[in-house]
């Protein structure tokens, strides 16, 4: 599966990243932000990784948490100035 910048689920992620640079989300939350599925946002989230667009960062969780731990997916520098460079509403 290839994808490219300007399909829609690419660009609902990376519109969604750079309107709030700051925060770091998941797969899930970029599922529920966007409406894409869980799948759809996983195979998104690994194109623009192996690019260099986002960078993945596993969280630390303790013996107590009760749930796996998540990969906090945050624009890199590239991807930051690629959004900003190309229009993504096109």
């Amino acid at each position: 599966m290839t994808y490219n910048i300007f399909t829609p689920s690419v660009t609902a992620v990376l519109q969604l990243m750079e309107a709030s640079t700051g925060h770091p989300y998941y797969v899930n939350e970029l599922a529920d932000k966007t409406g894409f599925s869980k799948q759809q946002m996983i195979s998104v989230v690994a194109y623009l990784h192996e690019r260099g667009v986002v960078d993945k960062k596993p969280e630390f969780v303790d013996e107590y948490t009760n749930r796996g731990a998540r990969n906090y997916i945050t624009l890199t520098p590239f991807g930051l100035s690629a959004c900003r460079l190309t229009p993504l509403s096109t």
